[in-house]
């Protein structure tokens, strides 16, 4: 399978993404608005990456899901070893270095020493938090989008509710990002 054809490409240069608030109710970790001008395009997963697609790539952690559901319970590390995998298994370089790991006890990478990312390569990556709010802003449509309101409290398969080949699906809702 080639990973590439579940990417969309984003047309965002010249756009700008809003990051933050100025209201004073605001925690202070979400102050000050900032607004944050895209100079270049990107790719992002037009789903998120389900326990099948996790589990094949990585031994651990070991995620106790199976099928087309969204992979949850995972660690910004575990995260950035699947982006590693993906890009190994496409025959790209790895976005992200290290040179040693450490696991907790329920198998999540809880550190990486020497953790350094590498935005040159040519390889498969977190997207930035401008970015995800830059999609999910142009593409959440609440009528298509697995809420509290119509799940159930349960995960449902990736872009069940109705979302068209050439979108965004589940960026909001579903699991909980």
């Amino acid at each position: 399978e080639n990973a590439v054809k579940n990417f969309l490409f984003m047309k965002s240069s010249g756009k700008t993404a809003v990051l933050g608030t100025d209201l004073s109710s605001a925690k202070a970790n979400e102050r000050p608005e900032m607004k944050v001008k895209f100079t270049y395009y990107f790719y992002i997963q037009r789903n998120e990456v389900t326990c099948a697609e996790f589990n094949k790539l990585l031994s651990s952690p070991k995620l106790d899901c199976t099928g087309d559901i969204p992979a949850t319970n995972v660690t910004f590390y575990d995260a950035a070893l699947y982006a590693n995998a993906l890009s190994k298994s496409q025959n790209r370089d790895t976005v992200y270095t290290y040179t040693g790991i450490s696991y907790n006890n329920t198998g999540n990478c809880n550190g990486l020493e020497g953790f350094a990312f590498h935005p040159e390569s040519n390889g498969f990556r977190l997207p930035t938090e401008a970015e995800w709010t830059f999609v999910a802003k142009s593409s959440w449509n609440l009528k298509q989008t697995w809420s509290a309101e119509n799940s159930g409290y349960t995960l449902h398969e990736v872009c069940s509710k109705g979302q068209g080949k050439s979108t965004v699906c589940d960026i909001l809702g579903n699991a909980m990002e």
